[in-house]
This record gives structure tokens, C-alpha cells and sequence, in this order.
């Protein structure tokens, strides 16, 4: 009996060693919880830098962005249009969110000590995910047609970062000879088999609907896009569009070839 409530005492210090250990190792222990908003509606994807929390908040009918500054227990609303805004991120005085108001995804952002919004993206199609440190802003955008990155240099007063740019050829040039290649390709291939649908078409082939007329339009807003990038000097983008030009060629021909 003595010997059990010697191991029991054992293994109490040992667990009091253990907690002490692992608070020194892995941080701090949690004090005590706050709450910062218990709205009956939700709120999502808190952020937090220094002493401004941000967090997207449904109480309106729709997603809103919405802040609480801990030091002086003060919560504010940083954006309430009719449109829904998601995702918030925070870096000193700037916020940033996703926001839909012009039917589409784009990046907007809030000077906390100006208490003034500002649009950073316009193109059509949709970015999303933002994310910024010190001035700068970095988010997933879909403008390619595929998932790419793209940032954004604010003009803020608060730690200033620029962007480092290499000289193209270092990176961009050695595609330009593929895509050349490629671009020129599709186009032949294009023409050649456009005759063919046109003999289907002259001929009420309904290989022609079934093969080459939904195919071909995609086909030329492919190319388009190559020659575009290509024009511009992003050689990795036109090689890519040509790429897809050429796949979706191959694959009409095969249509109509089986």
C-alpha cells in the first residue's frame, strides 16, 4: 500500500514536470478566453495583427467585414455594401478581403487610419484568397483562365517592400522558340481542319456539328489568347494556350477520323 501512494506521488510530480516542460517548449499557455462577437448570426475567418481583430460577420443577411479593437474593447464595422465580402486579412492598418459587388470576385482593401476603401483588383474574372504583408498584397487569381498568383504594391506609409523583377530573359525567354513553334502549329493545323468541317458543313455531314462547330470557336479564343501573351512577352502563358489549342485540334480530329 505504501509502495502504490509512493507511485501515485511519483507520477504526479512527473506530470507537473511534464506540463511545465512542455508550456516552456511549446509557449504559452491559454490564460483565460475572450469573447469578441456572439451575434446570433455567424462569423467566420478571424485575423488578427497587433491589438485589431478582423472577421467576416452574416448579422446584415449577407457577409460583412467587421473589427474589435482589443485595447479598447471597441468593435466597428469596416464594410457593409449589399454584396457579400469574405476572407479578411490584416497588416498594420490595412485590411484586405474577397468581395463580389461588381458579379465577380475581386480584392479590396481598407486604410483602418483613413478610414477609406480601395478597389486593388478590376479584371472580370475572379480573384480570391487574399493575403498582404507589410505593403504588399498577394492573391489567387483566375484573369488566365487557370489558378495563378499576382500581388500588389500599396502606397502606405506603413513597412515599404518592393517588388524584385529579373530581367526576362532570365526566366521568360528560353519559352519564347516553343511557343513560336507551337503557335505556328496550331495555326496550321487550324486551317486544315477547318477546310474539312467546311466540306461537312457544304455536305449536312452531322459530323460537323458533332465534331467542329462548338470545338473550332473554343479553338480561336485559345489561339487568340496565345498570340496575345505571346505579343505582351509572357512566353510561359503562350505556350501554354497554344498547348490547348493544339490538344483540343487533335481531339476534333480524332472525332471525326474514328
Amino acid at each position: 500500500m505504501e509502495k502504490m501512494e509512493k507511485m501515485k506521488k511519483s507520477m504526479m510530480i512527473l506530470t507537473v514536470f511534464m506540463v511545465i516542460l512542455m508550456t516552456s517548449v511549446f509557449g504559452a499557455s491559454v490564460v483565460s478566453e475572450i469573447p469578441l462577437c456572439t451575434d446570433a448570426n455567424d462569423q467566420r475567418n478571424p485575423a488578427i495583427f497587433g491589438d485589431v481583430v478582423v472577421w467576416m460577420n452574416r448579422r446584415n443577411g449577407n457577409w460583412d467585414i467587421y473589427g474589435f479593437n482589443l485595447s479598447t474593447s471597441t468593435e466597428f464595422q469596416i464594410i457593409t455594401s449589399g454584396s457579400e465580402q469574405f476572407a479578411p486579412a490584416i497588416y498594420g492598418n490595412t485590411v484586405v478581403w474577397r468581395d463580389d459587388r461588381n458579379g465577380n470576385y475581386d480584392i479590396y482593401g481598407y486604410d483602418l487610419s483613413t478610414s477609406e476603401e480601395f478597389q486593388i483588383t478590376t479584371d472580370e474574372r475572379n480573384q480570391r484568397a487574399p493575403a498582404i504583408y507589410c505593403n504588399v498584397v498577394v492573391w489567387r487569381d483566375q484573369r488566365n483562365r487557370n489558378d495563378d498568383i499576382y500581388g500588389a504594391l500599396l502606397d502606405t506609409n506603413f513597412c515599404r517592400m518592393s517588388f524584385y523583377t529579373p530581367a526576362p530573359v532570365d526566366t521568360i525567354n528560353p519559352m519564347k522558340p516553343l511557343a513560336e513553334h507551337r503557335i505556328s502549329q496550331a495555326q496550321s493545323l487550324l486551317e486544315e481542319i477547318q477546310k474539312t468541317c467546311e466540306e461537312f458543313k457544304e455536305e449536312n455531314d452531322p459530323l460537323y456539328n458533332s465534331c467542329c462547330i462548338d470545338g473550332l470557336d473554343e479553338v480561336k479564343e485559345f489561339l487568340e489568347l496565345a498570340e496575345k501573351f505571346y505579343a505582351s512577352g509572357n512566353y510561359v502563358a503562350a505556350n501554354y494556350w497554344s498547348l490547348r489549342a493544339l490538344e483540343l485540334l487533335q481531339a476534333i480530329q480524332e472525332c471525326y477520323t474514328q
